[in-house]
């Protein structure tokens, strides 16, 4: 069995596998290179850091298919009837969120490709409406809200701040809202308080001060953020709030 990867790929396998004879088996391929297999003729597109240095992308000529690696990929199990972007949301931000400049240049080159079905390493095989999936793609690797909402975020310790983001959940509905998402960061799943961050136009923090800094779970939420690149959304502080690398003089 021969072994298709790009340089990368063969630099990186060893530390992980160990494959007899992998010198002899290898076939080393570039950017727009060919590789065919009787009726099927597969090419191949370089995607480092979606979401792994190693990546590349294939395509299938005859049967128009993208073998998309990490991209469009999502959790949850195969046989589960769910709606798509939701998990498909939630990986992408946290998987690759970080990574919207080379999601792009991917997205570049799929949009040269005629494409009929679109097989990523894990989630479902997607073979209708691919405009929509690529769409989606496009807003989140351009870090562009998804949907106008307000998303609000706390942390609170003894239960008033808690009680203060939930007072002003109900008055952003009253006042017509379109949409309002509320999360406690001390109890929910940090994946998923990212995916809302990214996804509405608008995001509201509340937190209590803790050893002179932000309580932790905020702290975490926001450093979460920075790492994933978080921006194009302008930001309003009530008090003074530095949101480098180290959080002080919080509310």
């Amino acid at each position: 069995m021969k072994l298709i990867g790009n340089a990368k790929t063969f630099a990186l396998l060893p530390q992980f596998f160990e494959i007899p004879n992998l010198e002899e088996r290898k076939v080393i391929v570039q950017e727009g290179d060919k590789v065919t297999l009787g009726k099927h003729t597969l090419k191949f597109f370089m995607a480092p850091m979606v979401h792994w240095p190693e990546v590349m992308v294939t395509y299938e000529e005859n049967e128009k298919i993208l073998f998309s690696a990490d991209g469009f990929g999502k959790f949850g199990s195969l046989d589960t009837e769910e709606e798509w972007a939701c998990e498909a949301r939630r990986y992408y931000f946290n998987i690759c969120g970080k990574y919207g400049a080379p999601v792009q240049s991917l997205l570049k080159k799929a949009s040269t490709l005629d494409i009929q079905k679109i097989c990523p390493l894990h989630g479902p095989i997607l073979k209708e409406n691919l405009g929509y999936y690529i769409e989606k793609y496009d807003i989140w690797s351009s870090y562009k809200p998804e949907e106008e909402g307000i998303f609000v975020a706390y942390a609170s310790i003894h239960g008033n701040t808690k009680e203060v983001a939930e007072n002003f959940t109900k008055t952003l509905a009253e006042k017509g809202a379109k949409k309002v998402s509320i999360m406690d960061l001390a109890r929910c799943d940090i994946a998923e308080a990212v995916e809302d961050a990214f996804k509405y136009s608008k995001m509201i923090l509340a937190a209590s001060s803790y050893d002179g800094g932000v309580f932790t779970p905020m702290e975490n939420f926001l450093n979460k953020l920075k790492s994933k690149a978080y921006q194009n959304r302008k930001v309003r502080n009530n008090r003074k709030w530095n949101l480098g690398t180290e959080c002080r003089k919080n509310n």
